[in-house]
């Protein structure tokens, strides 16, 4: 984090990483989150303000549906008596002995479903006054994103025990703009008080996905 000040000027930038296993096997989560602040007195009627931020998660297996092969549930299911492994090392997927679970160990070894998005926000704000009275402020505020999502079950997972293994791909992206115009009256009267306010605005919303 940097951090400074002057009569005119504020800054500020952090930057944030986060890597963290999961409680199991081939389970991660990642994230990177960069924030940057500045604010301007450009002179005694003007100020200006800018804000970034930009943050990017990742993960993996994150998401398990809660049936009977997600791994909390399998491995209470799952023939406690039979070893993970044959004598050969191949996997035992399943028991002879009743147990209708799936070896939960050759399930988290062979799936992969990674996430992996991003966002950026940048806003500039500038502040003019006119008269003490009188002051225009417009906000901006510019946004993108995107989600990548890829898949994958191999052959010792729970859906190739049907006779299905896949891989799937998937993402969409959106962009985003708002420009909002204010001109505010403020001013007293001997005993009264009169505020009133323009607002003027308009934005942009975009979605592509594939």
């Amino acid at each position: 984090k940097i951090a400074g000040r002057t009569e005119t000027l504020r800054n500020r930038i952090s930057l944030n990483q986060l890597r963290q296993d999961g409680m199991l096997i081939n389970q991660w989560y990642k994230n990177s989150n960069l924030r940057a602040n500045l604010d301007i007195k450009a002179n005694s009627r003007m100020d200006l303000k800018f804000n970034f931020s930009y943050i990017e998660p990742k993960s993996r297996n994150n998401n398990f549906q809660g049936d009977i092969y997600e791994p909390f549930a399998a491995v209470n299911i799952f023939d406690p008596t039979m070893p993970v492994y044959n004598s050969e090392g191949d996997y035992n997927l399943t028991s002879q002995w009743g147990s209708n679970g799936y070896n939960p160990v050759a399930e988290l070894h062979h799936r992969k479903d990674d996430e992996r998005s991003k966002a950026t926000v940048g806003t500039g704000v500038l502040t003019y006054k006119f008269f003490d009275w009188l002051t225009f402020t417009t906000n901006n505020t510019y946004s993108s994103g995107s989600v990548f999502n890829q898949s994958w079950r191999g052959e010792y997972t729970s859906e190739a025990l049907s006779g299905v293994t896949r891989a799937e791909i998937n993402s969409n992206s959106w962009t985003s703009f708002q420009n909002s115009n204010f001109i505010t009256f403020d001013k007293v009267f001997g005993d009264h008080h009169l505020t009133a306010t323009i607002l003027y605005e308009q934005s942009k919303y975009t979605v592509r996905s594939q």
